[in-house]
This record gives C-alpha cells, structure tokens and sequence, in this order.
C-alpha cells in the first residue's frame, strides 16, 4: 500500500502471535492507500471514495489482511456480506466460506479464486 511498511509488530503475551498495532492500522489504513490498492489491480469498477470510507470506519484490519495476500479487491464481497472488524476473528467453516464465530448464520463465500491455502493464511493473518 501507499503509507510506509509496519516496521515492528507487537507481540500477544498470551499466544505470541505478531499483530500490528492499531496505531500502526489508522496510520496505514486512510482513504488514499485504500483507493490506491484497490486501482492497483484495477479489477473493481466502484466508487472507490465510498468503499475506502466504509474501510477507513469499520473494516481497516480486514483490509489490510486482504491486502497482505493480495486480495484487497475482496473487500466489496465482504462489506457486502455485512462484515467489518468488529466481526474478527472468523472461522473458516469449509475450503471456501468463512464465519462469524458467534453468529453462525453470517457467513462469507470466498471467491473462486481463492485456494485453501489463502483462506488458511486469512485465517492466521486476521
């Protein structure tokens, strides 16, 4: 994306998993580093001002994994889907469908495009 690369991660006490810290996420994640990766690939015909601001507001971290695997386009799929970040983390249910672990009913069918091994690595990286 755009803004400069997370220099250091932090570490979670309790499962020593890296994460980025979310001042880190509101410094990467802004309206022109949303717009910019999502005309990188130049796949979606949207209204990019209106999807980098749903991102900006309520799906910054889902964004940035997306874009760690390349996928940042599938972001309308989930905002459309009705999922933000306050939905993480999700559980993969299937080789091609993801879900809220505490409403089962809200489910996300990954792209055809996407492997198992991309769904696996969503799901680590979330």
């Amino acid at each position: 994306m755009g803004s400069p690369p997370v220099t250091s991660y932090a570490t979670d006490a309790i499962n020593r998993r890296k994460y980025v810290p979310a001042d880190s996420v509101r410094r990467l994640v802004n309206k022109q580093s949303i717009t910019s990766e999502l005309k990188r690939k130049q796949t979606l015909r949207l209204s990019f001002p209106n999807i980098a601001t749903q991102v900006e507001k309520q799906s910054s971290k889902l964004f940035l994994t997306l874009a760690h695997l390349d996928k940042a386009r599938d972001i309308k799929g989930l905002l459309k889907a009705g999922f933000t970040d306050d939905d993480l983390p999700l559980k993969k249910i299937d080789d091609n469908a993801l879900q809220i672990s505490s409403e089962p009913r809200k489910v996300f069918k990954t792209p055809k495009d996407w492997s198992e091994q991309t769904l696996d690595s969503f799901v680590e990286k979330q």
